[in-house]
């Protein structure tokens, strides 16, 4: 089976990171691309603003194996711009 060539990251506010509006995007996989994070300026419907939305990571098959209690860190360790999957 062959690599997979980008990945879906999701771009949500800086300022509110538990809005309920979000984007999802691809990325490349590799190369130099790839270690950069997204920032891109936006639209938000619920703030009817244009505002600054950055990259958290999704690992969906990681997601389905977690404890409650590691989404519970998930979900605080969201306010910092990406997701860190403890093992």
């Amino acid at each position: 089976m062959a690599k997979k060539t980008h990945i879906k990251v999701r771009l949500v506010p800086e300022e509110k990171p538990d809005s309920p509006f979000f984007y999802y995007v691809k990325k490349p996989a590799g190369g130099e691309k790839a270690k950069v994070k997204l920032k891109a300026r936006k639209y938000n419907p619920s703030t009817r603003k244009h505002e600054i939305f950055v990259e958290i990571i999704i690992f969906i098959s990681e997601l389905s194996i977690l404890s409650s209690s590691d989404l519970i860190l998930l979900s605080f360790f969201r306010f910092c711009g990406d997701i860190y999957i403890f093992g």
